[in-house]
């Protein structure tokens, strides 16, 4: 809708008018997979998502909050529907792949850090980063990896 400013609530103070909506705080109800080893597709089912309130793609992005950084990246929507995908970020530091778990919030209207969900006290929002498996076939590639920590 369209937001007028009025001084006396009855006449608009001008002609401009700002665009406006109400949304509800979209609440995550889940991620699949839960874990992986960073740099894949991650998906994020969120009650609450897109029912009043119709997010552009820019405005959607998911935040890692990784032990010593946050890292934001962009998120997609699926097909007008309450999810949303991004591809998890690497956890790295230096030279090492930092493996355990991270909270993951999403936002819809920005990535101003006050405007993503939080869900501090729920498990429906962990993802656990894993260490690659060096007795894999293909383990002299791994060489060309970070340790992990």
């Amino acid at each position: 809708g369209k937001l007028y400013i009025s001084f006396n609530t009855l006449d608009p103070a001008g002609t401009d008018t700002l665009d406006f909506a109400v949304y509800d705080q979209p609440r995550i109800a889940r991620i699949w997979p839960m874990g992986g080893y960073g740099n894949e597709p991650i998906v994020i089912q969120a009650a609450g998502l897109g029912f009043t309130y119709q997010p552009r793609d820019g405005d959607i992005s998911c935040i890692f909050l990784q032990q010593h950084q946050e890292k934001i990246v962009p998120a997609q929507r699926v097909a007008n529907s309450s999810t949303v995908t991004c591809v998890v970020p690497n956890n790295t530091r230096q030279d090492h792949i930092i493996t355990g778990e991270v909270r993951v919030e999403i936002s819809i209207i920005g990535e101003q850090r006050s405007m993503y969900t939080d869900h501090s006290g729920s498990r429906n929002n962990i993802y656990s980063y894993r260490c690659q498996d060096s007795n894999i076939l293909y383990s002299t590639l791994l060489a060309f990896f970070p340790d992990c920590t």
